[in-house]
């Protein structure tokens, strides 16, 4: 290998190391043994969804992939007996949800500080809403479910203080007045992606800031948190692209803001581009954010 080869690994190693310090903080799956039990449904089938069983005596809580994405052990739970837990079908036969143990813990990370009145998005199988609203620190929830099937499917299964609106969540929050809400956790999307995040978390989080809600979350923000931060290093260490896509180069012109110059910057300013990735992962729609990162002058048709 060559100089240029051995300061190209050096970079992806402290990318790696940004990436660890960035993990957004998981709950040991082992502190919510009582939440791994499976819903009861009476009703099966409704037009296009329908729910479907499978049964084990041993369930993963946390796979290996998904552990160190998210800095936890990978831990399977075994039951000693038989156990049916639920898996909600439908889009041409895809899986939607579940209620099984790795569901529970990756949709409770993402809810588990929700307070007051709770807007949430994305009905599934009704797990959410109601582990939501059993919590002490909750007066309300409110969802906003696209698929009438899915709510009939779900009829009579639903926790009596949880409210359900037939509507397309991301027409319908632009609707609310502000101050509704005062928590929000959102499950509309299949894919834990980098462009998910760019086009469903970083929308429904700016509009969620707008409305006052300052408490937000997310499915799956602890794995598409994981993936973007060393990925943002990256581009801050290396030569700036045209066809950067949208939160490549929305953080890239942030830098720009803050650092002066242009990438590649160089290892003494990791501190402070750490501190902007945080800044740009963890604070979507906040004042701050709003200042440094251009969201809306992204042109699609100038890259």
């Amino acid at each position: 290998m060559n100089g240029k080869d051995d300061e190209l690994i050096e970079k992806h190693m402290e990318a790696h190391e940004v990436g660890m310090q960035l993990k957004m903080p998981a709950p040991d799956p082992m502190s919510m043994m009582h939440l791994y039990q499976p819903m009861s449904f009476p009703r099966q089938e409704s037009g296009r969804f329908k729910i479907i069983t499978e049964t084990s005596e041993v369930f993963e809580i946390t796979d290996v992939s998904h552990a160190l994405l998210l800095g936890v052990d990978p831990i399977t739970l075994s039951y000693g007996q038989p156990v049916d837990f639920h898996i909600l079908i439908g889009d041409g036969g895809g899986v939607m949800t579940s209620d099984k143990p790795d569901e529970i813990y990756l949709q409770y990370i993402a809810f588990h500080n929700m307070h007051g009145r709770v807007l949430v998005g994305g009905l599934g199988l009704g797990m959410a809403a109601n582990m939501i609203a059993a919590m002490a620190d909750v007066s309300s929830v409110t969802v906003i479910e696209k698929e009438p099937d899915i709510i009939r499917l779900l009829d009579g299964n639903l926790d009596p203080n949880v409210n359900v609106i037939q509507a397309d969540l991301f027409e319908h929050i632009k609707q609310l007045q502000h101050g509704s809400y005062d928590s929000a956790y959102y499950d509309v999307w299949y894919s834990t992606s980098r462009r998910e995040w760019a086009s469903s978390v970083v929308p429904l989080y700016r509009t969620s800031r707008r409305l006052g809600i300052e408490t937000v979350g997310a499915w799956g923000e602890h794995e598409m948190v994981a993936q973007l931060a060393p990925a943002l290093y990256m581009q801050a260490m290396l030569e700036e692209s045209p066809s950067t896509l949208r939160f490549f180069w929305v953080f890239i012109e942030g830098l720009k803001k803050e650092l002066a110059g242009k990438p590649p910057y160089g290892t003494r300013e990791k501190d402070r581009i750490t501190e902007l990735i945080r800044l740009y992962l963890y604070k979507i729609g906040t004042p701050e954010w709003e200042q440094i990162f251009p969201w809306d002058r992204y042109d699609q048709t100038s890259r």
